[in-house]
C-alpha cells in the first residue's frame, strides 16, 4: 500500500477539478474519512507533525524524501474541492461549509484547526456528512 494506493481509494481526482457543489462536497467528505487513523495505516501512511500533509510511512526512516511533493498529499485549501469550488481564497465565499457552521472551518474551534491541533478528521466528517444531507435534501425538493 502507498500514498498512491490512498489516493486510489480516497482522493481519485484534484480537488480543482470537481465540478459541482455535491460532488465537492462528497469529494471532501471522502479525502477527511480517508484521514482516519485505520485508513492510514492500511496505506502505510501517517499525518506530518503539523497533521498538514498525508506521508508515507518511509519518511520517519528517511526525512529528507518529504521535500518530494508527489510524495505527499498536503491537507490544506488547494485538497479541499471546497475550497477550490469557492473561487475566493482565504475567505470561503459561497461554500455550504461555511453556510452550515456559520463561520470559515479554520476559525477558533472549527474543524480544521480541530484536525490541525490534534490530528482528529472526526469533527471535519461530521460536519461534512451534515452539509451532505443537507444538500441533498435541497435537490431532492427542487
Amino acid at each position: 500500500m502507498s500514498l498512491t494506493s490512498w489516493k486510489k481509494q480516497y482522493y481519485p481526482v484534484p480537488a480543482d477539478q470537481v465540478k459541482s457543489k455535491i460532488a465537492a462536497i462528497r469529494h471532501s467528505l471522502r479525502k477527511w474519512k480517508g484521514l482516519r487513523p485505520k485508513a492510514l495505516i492500511r496505506h502505510e501512511l501517517h499525518l506530518s507533525e503539523s497533521h498538514h500533509a498525508v506521508l508515507p510511512n518511509e519518511f520517519l526512516r528517511n526525512p529528507e524524501l518529504v521535500t518530494i511533493p508527489d510524495e505527499q498529499l498536503v491537507i490544506d485549501d488547494s485538497s479541499c474541492a471546497l475550497c477550490c469550488m469557492a473561487n475566493v481564497r482565504y475567505t470561503c465565499e459561497g461554500s455550504p461549509l461555511i453556510d452550515h457552521l456559520g463561520v470559515s472551518c479554520d476559525q477558533n474551534g472549527q474543524p480544521f484547526t480541530l484536525f490541525s491541533d490534534s490530528g482528529n478528521p472526526e469533527p471535519m466528517i461530521k460536519a461534512l456528512t451534515a452539509v451532505l444531507k443537507n444538500a441533498t435534501k435541497k435537490r431532492k425538493k427542487r
